[in-house]
């Protein structure tokens, strides 16, 4: 995905997915910049001066990635 300069300092958000075989779409695991994304979902401020987001798909639901730390707007709804 190619970042406006006008509103972003980075150039692109590159989205790797692998196992996307017939059958696979569960995230089994996802990183972002290399560091292991344990989490759903990630701030507008780790992608603006470009990132790269890498997803591994798999075809069983893996129900520890991403089953914590709700995002910021989520965690008051759960508290």
């Amino acid at each position: 995905i190619k970042l406006d300069p006008t509103y972003y300092s980075g150039e692109s958000l590159t989205i790797e997915v692998t196992g996307n075989d017939d059958g696979s779409e569960y995230i089994q695991t996802a990183s972002l910049n290399g560091d292991s994304l344990e989490k759903c979902w990630f701030r507008h401020s780790d992608i603006v001066k470009g990132a790269e987001l890498s997803i591994t798909l798999g075809p069983e639901p893996n129900k520890d990635w991403g089953a914590q730390n709700p995002p910021p707007s989520q965690s008051r709804v759960l508290e």
